[in-house]
C-alpha cells in the first residue's frame, strides 16, 4: 500500500534521545511500512519546532512537509509566537494545528475564536491549507470558516482526528474541506468515526495517526507513530468496502494534492 500520514506530532530534537526514539528512526521505520508522506503538524513553540526537525531530515523514501501553527490547547500564542509563524512562510506546507476547542478550560473560547480567525486569514493571504481541529464548537468553527472564506482566496484544508457528526461533516465538505480520519477507527467504541469515513467522499478522505496519540488496535498503550498507519487505513476500508490498498490510494492522492511539497 501507498500511505500518507496527513497529521504527525514530532516533539523538538533532543541530542540525548536514542536512535529509535528520534525522528529520523521513527521516519525510517514508516518508510518500510510504506509511507511515503507525511505532514508533521505543529500547535505550540515546541511542537512546531518539532515538526520543523522532522521535515528537515533526511530519510530515504518518505517525504516529510511541516505544518506551523498554534492550537491554544495550554495558552494564546504571544507576539514573538506569532513573529516566528510569519517567519515560517515559504518553507512550511499549511498552517496547523489550529482549534476550537471547547472542552478545553486553559484558554477562553472568545480568545481560541480569535486566534484560530487570525490564522485562516494567514492561510488565505499565504495560498496555504490548514490542518484545523475542533471539538465542541460546530458553530463556532463553521463561523470562523464562513467569516474568512467569503473573500477573496477562499480556504482549503482537512479537519484533522474528526470524531463529529455526519450532519457537522456535511457542513464541512460543502465548504470544500477533506477529512481526517484516526486510528480511532479501529477502536471497539469508534463506531461514529466509521461512520464518518464511509460517508466521506473518496476525494476528501485523508488518513492519519495524530502520533504520538491515539494509537490503533493492536497497538494501544503504545507510543503511536506513522508506520502504524496501515491499520487505519485497514479499518477504513472496511467501513468503506473497499480493499485497503484503494482507501489508502485516494487519501495519499488527496494529500499529496493539499498539501504541496516546498523548497527547503
Amino acid at each position: 500500500m501507498e500511505l500518507f500520514d496527513s497529521h504527525a506530532h514530532f516533539p523538538p530534537p533532543d541530542p540525548s534521545a536514542e536512535e529509535t526514539g528520534s525522528a529520523a528512526g521513527v521516519l525510517a521505520r514508516a518508510a518500510e511500512a510504506g509511507v511515503l508522506g507525511v505532514l508533521a503538524v505543529g500547535g505550540d513553540r515546541a511542537a512546531n519546532e518539532g515538526a520543523r526537525a522532522a521535515a528537515a531530515c533526511s530519510v530515504h523514501g518518505v517525504s516529510v512537509l511541516a505544518a506551523e501553527g498554534f492550537d491554544c490547547a495550554v495558552s494564546a500564542p504571544g507576539r514573538e509566537d506569532w513573529d516566528a509563524l510569519d517567519a515560517a512562510r515559504g518553507r512550511i506546507s499549511a498552517i496547523g494545528e489550529i482549534a476550537i476547542d471547547s472542552t478545553r478550560g486553559a484558554v477562553p473560547l472568545a480568545v481560541q475564536i480569535e486566534v484560530l480567525r487570525r490564522q485562516l486569514e494567514l492561510a488565505r493571504e499565504w495560498d496555504l491549507p490548514v490542518s484545523l481541529h475542533t471539538r465542541g464548537a460546530d458553530a463556532e468553527t463553521l463561523a470562523a470558516i464562513d467569516a474568512v472564506a467569503s473573500r477573496a482566496g477562499g480556504l482549503r484544508g482537512s479537519v484533522h482526528c474528526f470524531t463529529g457528526t455526519i450532519e457537522f461533516e456535511r457542513e464541512l465538505l460543502d465548504r470544500g474541506f477533506c477529512i481526517g480520519i484516526s486510528g480511532i477507527a479501529t477502536f471497539k467504541g469508534g463506531g461514529n468515526v466509521r461512520d464518518a469515513a464511509k460517508y466521506c467522499p473518496a476525494d476528501r478522505l485523508l488518513l492519519e495517526t495524530d502520533s504520538p496519540y491515539l494509537a490503533p488496535v493492536p497497538f494501544r498503550g503504545r507510543r503511536n507513530e506513522p508506520a502504524f498507519i496501515g491499520r487505519t487505513a485497514a479499518a477504513v476500508a472496511q467501513a468503506r468496502g473497499e480493499r485497503p490498498e484503494d482507501a489508502a490510494a485516494a487519501a495519499t492522492a488527496n494529500a499529496k494534492n493539499l498539501f504541496k511539497e516546498v523548497e527547503k
